[in-house]
């Protein structure tokens, strides 16, 4: 597997990063505030 394909699959495998995917997918452009609401995380400062 060369490394781009390997650090997609990573990416994916993470799953408040599949979550996000998921939900930019569904939504469309969503600003961080939203994102961060939706996936019941805090924005760091």
């Amino acid at each position: 597997m060369n490394v781009r394909a390997e650090t997609f699959f990573k990416a994916l495998a993470d799953q408040t990063r599949l979550r996000c995917l998921v939900l930019l997918q569904q939504e469309g452009e969503l600003c961080v505030c939203e994102l961060t609401h939706a996936l019941g995380m805090i924005q760091p400062k």
